[in-house]
């Protein structure tokens, strides 16, 4: 669109669209929020986000969602410049292709990632919302150092699309492990997205390391090698405690009346 339109045709079109579904949720979603209120229940804030932080449950996801945020815009950032580098010839192509996967396979993740924890059930060991996140994070971390290890453009396009078809599982169940651990859902998600916006310096990290003489023998460090680690680094890290979170007590507790519920 943007080569047909330009940058500022795509712009106006995307906050239309947007402004769009915020009337459509202003209009069409009641407001539970204000009955609370009516009911005289009044949220400290400051208090509840120490509270929730201070639980080993939601910290632990907290911690979960910083790094495997840090890896997705990481990924976000660095993806198109890493395959103008490796596959300059295809860049054009690249620009299309990735749009498609984006949107198709991200989407198809994240309601493989519902489905899937509606299959595994109720377990007593450890809650499925966060085997299915932490089992996204381990696969995706595999499939995107397929995919910088990739020798041709059409190898490292499907690896890509793999990526993202296993790597977006893990929002739905994180959200709503959060959602069902917390006493305020509100709160709650609120700090879930103060820790999307503290994921976004990684992707100025690497970029201050990518080119330094990190390597043995003073070798430079090259955006290839730099993005398998950086992002697979995060990735485990995220699944680690994806999985941490899953086997806590309170963790299993909400999980059953959950699915009592």
């Amino acid at each position: 669109l943007s080569r047909v339109q330009g940058w500022e045709g795509v712009c106006y079109e995307v906050a239309a669209v947007g402004l769009l579904l915020s009337a459509a949720a202003y209009f069409g979603v009641e407001d539970r929020g204000a009955e609370e209120e009516e009911e005289g229940e009044e949220t400290d804030v400051a208090s509840t986000a120490i509270e929730l932080v201070s639980e080993e449950p939601t910290r632990t996801l907290y911690l979960a969602s910083l790094f495997r945020f840090s890896a997705g815009l990481t990924i976000g950032a660095w993806c198109a410049p890493y395959f103008k580098s490796a596959f300059p010839e295809d860049i054009g192509a690249f620009s299309a292709v990735n749009a498609g996967i984006v949107s198709l396979a991200g989407l198809a993740s994240a309601a493989a990632g519902g489905e899937a924890v509606e299959r595994m059930g109720q377990r007593a060991d450890v809650d499925a919302r966060m085997v299915v996140a932490a089992a996204s994070s381990v696969m995706a971390a595999v499939a995107w150092a397929a995919t910088v290890k990739a020798g041709g453009f059409e190898a490292a396009v499907a690896l890509l699309a793999l990526e993202y078809l296993v790597g977006e599982a893990w929002f739905g169940p994180a959200v709503g492990y959060l959602q069902a651990s917390a006493r305020d859902g509100g709160v709650a998600q609120g700090l879930f997205s103060v820790t999307a916006g503290l994921a976004n310096v990684a992707p100025g990290l690497l970029g201050a390391v990518v080119g330094s003489e990190l390597l043995p023998g003073g070798g430079e460090l090259g955006l290839a090698d730099g993005l398998a680690w950086a992002v697979g680094g995060c990735y485990v890290a995220s699944a680690a405690l994806f999985w941490r979170a899953g086997t806590l007590p309170k963790g299993r507790k909400d999980a059953e009346n959950l699915k009592k519920s």
